[in-house]
């Protein structure tokens, strides 16, 4: 599936910026009496998500990247099928509750505005899959929601006797659903022979920014890791017309792909040792004040210099949960007996792989997110251009426009 069509007006299609921790609700709840959330409503639950899960990850110098998205969209799928106190845990991690039907509608919606046209210059593809032991006898209407409305292929592998052969069929669909920028997701005896299922997601985008840069304008430039550690990285530079926004503390620059439909976003601290402070501040409703604020701004004639930089990350993503609050999914309490009917699953992994890189051409960005369930046993004006010299350490965020889906996230703390 690809891209979202832009609404009318610039300020209309940013005025949402909200994230996936929501996004898992809604699936846990049996009451048949909550409303259906809307697309905007997900979208504001994956930014909440992104910043708590961010927030779990800590505060460091080391590179970051994750989606949200790919993320908090494997889980929903997972979670359809949880039950008693494991959905209710799931739900007030989430903060949405809704039947799992309702949400799965929702979730198709946003899929389908994520799937509406982004113009030639961007792409966005979002494809999920179930790897289920076969024979395993997995409930009708947990199926058919997720080949309907999460639109998941269902792949029947031999974990009992052939863990390592499931494993790397696995890793095949998520190389080949990352365009080969994400491989061995699955490693080597992760799966054992009592998994039954492994849930799966992949996000691949690549985009041309509206404002290419020029690659003979790219010099070494400074970059600080620190106040006292300076070094020269591969610096982009274009002048062109970019949103730009002096808040408390830091810049914010908006540079759109395509027709607009999608953006990176830079958070730029003002002291070049202030990411700490930064991201001590970061709050879901910060990150909404401020990008609504961005939105408000027209574009005008700036300068702008960003290094490039390609980074991936690993991550398991069970500790997180935890601390949001999502425990007895993972043990021996764990209730999914809405996939099968014997109370024998629990989530033993939730794995996460991402990759971005940044150049003159544009951005390209994947994730991929597995579950496994494991069974018991141009102007000229005649004052100065303002300047955007990304010379330090940065957050960074690729935004769908028309709702503000957080597609990725992530820290640069040194570009190299």
């Amino acid at each position: 599936m690809s891209g979202t069509a832009p609404e009318s007006g610039r300020a209309a299609n940013r005025c949402l910026r909200i994230a996936g921790c929501c996004l898992l609700a809604g699936l846990f709840s049996g009451a048949a009496a909550e409303p259906e959330p809307e697309p905007a409503a997900l979208a504001r639950a994956n930014l909440d998500f992104a910043v708590h899960l961010f927030r779990q990850f800590g505060q460091g110098r080391k590179n970051l990247v994750f989606s949200p998205y790919s993320i908090s969209n494997a889980l929903a799928m997972a979670s359809a099928g949880a039950r008693g106190n494991t959905a209710a845990q799931l739900a007030a991690a989430a903060g949405i509750t809704a039947p799992a039907q309702a949400l799965a509608q929702a979730y198709r919606k946003l899929a389908d505005r994520l799937a509406a046209d982004n113009g030639e210059a961007a792409t966005l593809t979002v494809a999920n899959s179930l790897w289920v032991q076969r024979d395993f006898p997995v409930r009708t209407e947990f199926l058919e929601l997720a080949r309907g409305l999460y639109q998941a292929s269902v792949e029947p592998v031999d974990f009992v006797q052939s863990p390592e052969a499931a494993g790397a069929a696995i890793n095949h669909w998520v190389d080949q659903a990352t365009a080969g920028r994400i491989t061995d997701l699955i490693a080597a005896g992760s799966l054992r022979h009592t998994t039954r299922m492994v849930v799966c997601n992949a996000v691949y985008f690549k985009g041309r920014w509206q404002q290419p840069f020029d690659r003979d304008a790219t010099k070494p430039g400074d970059f600080f890791a620190a106040p006292q550690d300076r070094f020269e990285v591969p610096t982009m530079h274009r002048t062109g017309e970019f949103a730009l926004l002096q808040a408390d503390g830091l810049q914010l620059a908006e540079l759109p792909y395509g027709n607009g439909a999608l953006s990176l976003i830079i958070l730029l601290p003002d002291a070049r040792d202030g990411l700490a402070e930064l991201e001590a501040r970061l709050s879901a409703d910060q990150l909404r004040a401020w990008l609504t604020e961005l939105d408000r701004r027209p574009a005008a004639k700036s300068s702008v210099f960003l290094p490039k930089f390609t980074q991936d990350s690993s991550l398991d993503l069970v500790g997180p949960l935890r601390d949001l609050g999502v425990r007895e999914a993972f043990g021996l309490g764990a209730d999914f007996s809405g996939i099968a009917e014997n109370r024998s699953l629990y989530i033993s992994t939730v794995l996460h792989k991402c990759y971005v890189k940044v150049d003159e051409e544009g951005t390209e960005a994947t994730a991929a997110t597995t579950v496994t369930l494991q069974a018991f046993a141009v102007e000229v004006h005649p004052r100065p251009i303002p300047e955007f010299r990304v010379d330090h350490p940065f957050l960074f965020l690729l935004r769908e426009n028309a709702m503000g889906t957080i597609l990725f996230l992530g820290r640069i703390a040194d570009p190299r």
